[in-house]
């Protein structure tokens, strides 16, 4: 737009593959689309884009790594351009709104490669048939149902209208990707509540203290609550409080035996002038 006022409208049809896309994930692919189409008026400028989406606006100002894996390619692609997203609400693009619903029906097939696909269940350092429990487990719950649907749809804008059933994950929504079976928040895989007491007993089989199972259980997995249930795991592991105390002890030895140490080389080595 210039001066207030739209210069050119652009729309086209999705395909079937991006037909199954969340809605996060089109709403950022029609932003991408929107930039390179009018590469010759955003290239090298400032440009401000407004969505109806709020999620995007809040991806798009996280660090690639830190985005949902499905979204980071396109975002790589909006890399080249110096834009920015605001939130508007969808009443008051009614502009958007039409085009969105009278697009061509013979729109020309997309030529834009995507980036390179990576499966992110292949990178967990879980087994094939664990991750297959969780994916069976997945289709089987009636929350995690219940998510995805929300998910593919959209989250509503309001904490209220959600269902108490996912409302748990609402903060963060805008983390969460559905991939072959699986939910995950960013490169974690989302654990069902009847499968935790397992990966839970895995995280804390070599008794390492908590701060160490949080490490490991932060690299793969997530649940509401996760870390509060595994600190109160190990507090109450016998096994752990002994390693603890006996950590603690040899620690302790070291210091006494360092400041030792270094106490005598400071009164033999500096002899303070007392004044007076």
């Amino acid at each position: 737009m210039q001066r207030g006022k739209p210069i050119a409208y652009i729309s086209r049809a999705v395909t079937p593959t991006e037909q199954r896309y969340a809605q996060t994930e089109n709403e950022c692919l029609a932003n991408v689309h929107a930039l390179e189409r009018f590469h010759q008026y955003t290239f090298g400028r400032s440009v401000l884009v407004y969505s109806d989406h709020k999620p995007l606006d809040s991806i798009l100002k996280k660090f690639l790594a830190s985005a949902p894996r499905k979204p980071q390619g396109k975002m790589m692609r909006l890399q080249r351009h110096d834009v920015t997203v605001n939130y508007e609400r969808g009443q008051n693009m009614f502009l958007a709104e039409l085009l969105s619903r009278a697009y061509l029906p013979k729109s020309p097939k997309p030529q834009d490669k995507e980036f390179e696909f990576a499966n992110m269940a292949s990178r967990l350092p879980i087994s094939d048939p664990r991750l297959e429990e969780i994916r069976q487990e997945t289709r089987a719950d009636e929350s995690m149902q219940v998510l995805t649907k929300v998910f593919l749809q959209g989250w509503p804008d309001n904490k209220s209208l959600v269902s108490p059933i996912v409302l748990p994950y609402f903060n963060q929504r805008d983390e969460l990707t559905f991939q072959n079976g699986l939910i995950f928040r960013g490169q974690r895989v989302v654990v069902l509540k009847k499968l935790r007491e397992v990966m839970k007993q895995k995280i804390h089989s070599l008794h390492m203290g908590t701060e160490a199972c949080l490490r490991r259980a932060r690299e793969f997995t997530y649940w509401p609550g996760m870390c509060a249930e595994i600190k109160q795991l190990v507090e109450s592991c016998e096994t752990c409080r002994q390693y603890e105390c006996a950590t603690f002890l040899n620690l302790k030895f070291k210091y006494d035996r360092e400041s030792k140490r270094h106490g005598h080389k400071f009164v033999t080595g500096y002899s303070p002038r007392i004044s007076g």
